[in-house]
C-alpha cells in the first residue's frame, strides 16, 4: 500500500488506515520468500505433448488411444497449471510417454480385403487367358 508523504488524516481515517496497514503486515509476515533461483523443467513435458498431439486416432486400438488421450489432457492441464510442481510435471511426463508405447496399432483389414480381391482377380484372369488360348491353338 503506497501513501504519499503530504496527506493528512482525520483521528478516524488515521485509526482506519493503522488497522490496515497493521492487517497487511501480518498478511506478508505469514507469506514464505522465495528465495534463489525457481524454474520448472517443461522441455520434456512439452515435447512428449506434441508427439501425442500428432499421433492419428485412426491407427490405434480404441481403448489404448482413449487411454492415452486421458493422459495427454492431464499433461497438458498440468503444464498450463498456475502452480505446477517440478514433481507432478516429471511424473506426468513418465505416464504420458508409458501411455503412447502401450498404444496398440489396428490391423488393416482393408488392406487384407483389397490383396484377396487382387489374388481373386488374377486368378479369374489367369484361367481366362488359359480358356483363350486352348480355344485358339
Amino acid at each position: 500500500m503506497y501513501v504519499k508523504d503530504n496527506m493528512h488524516f482525520t483521528p478516524k481515517g488515521a485509526t482506519t488506515l493503522a488497522k490496515i496497514l497493521s492487517v497487511e503486515i501480518k498478511y506478508k509476515s505469514q507469506l514464505n520468500p522465495i528465495s534463489g533461483k525457481v524454474s520448472l523443467r517443461t522441455n520434456s513435458l512439452y515435447k512428449t505433448i506434441n508427439k501425442a498431439s500428432k499421433l492419428k486416432s485412426k491407427k490405434y486400438n480404441k481403448k489404448t488411444w482413449k487411454y492415452m488421450q486421458k493422459k495427454l489432457k492431464t499433461s497438458k492441464k498440468l503444464l498450463y497449471s498456475i502452480t505446477p510442481k517440478q514433481k507432478s510435471i516429471d511424473k506426468s511426463n513418465a505416464s504420458l510417454k508409458k501411455a503412447i508405447k502401450k498404444l496398440k496399432k489396428v490391423k488393416n483389414t482393408n488392406n487384407n480385403h483389397n490383396r484377396a480381391i487382387v489374388d481373386q482377380n488374377y486368378h479369374l484372369i489367369s484361367n481366362c487367358s488359359f480358356v483363350f488360348k486352348s480355344e485358339f491353338s
